[in-house]
């Protein structure tokens, strides 16, 4: 019987060939496989960083139609009715009428979220909400 060499495709060393083995040992199959991973997460980068901002705007534009597409602001002496466009839904914050109901900072982008927990206000409206003097 004779027995087949192959070179290691990650380090180059010549190993006796078991089956279709590519790779001289555990350590190098590993390293491989770290490698493949890698190269298959930068190749998808951009894609999926694009899946999730679609999702995060999607779901806040969906959640703001919920809230009634404007500035909740019941402070008095202050009047604001800035309405929610496609173009500014990024001024908008979620603002939690109970502030120890708050579970964590994305909680919103959650498909169980309350939304009976929060109002929507425009972002000046929620730094005055918060002000403290």
């Amino acid at each position: 019987m004779t027995m087949v060499y192959k070179n290691c495709i990650v380090c180059g060393k010549k190993f006796v060939a078991i089956k279709d083995n590519k790779t001289c040992s555990k350590k190098c199959a590993k390293r491989r496989h770290r490698n493949l991973v890698h190269n298959h997460y930068l190749a998808h980068k951009k894609a999926r960083l694009q899946y999730q901002r679609d999702r995060k705007r999607n779901r806040k534009k969906e959640l703001v139609r919920l809230l009634g597409n404007s500035c909740f602001n019941h402070m008095k002496n202050f009047n604001c009715s800035l309405e929610a466009t496609e173009h500014n839904l990024s001024v908008f914050d979620f603002h939690h009428k109970n502030p120890n109901e708050k579970e964590r900072n994305a909680e919103w982008m959650r498909n169980d979220f309350d939304i009976s927990k929060v109002i929507l206000l425009c972002s000046n409206c929620h730094r005055l909400e918060h002000l403290e003097y």
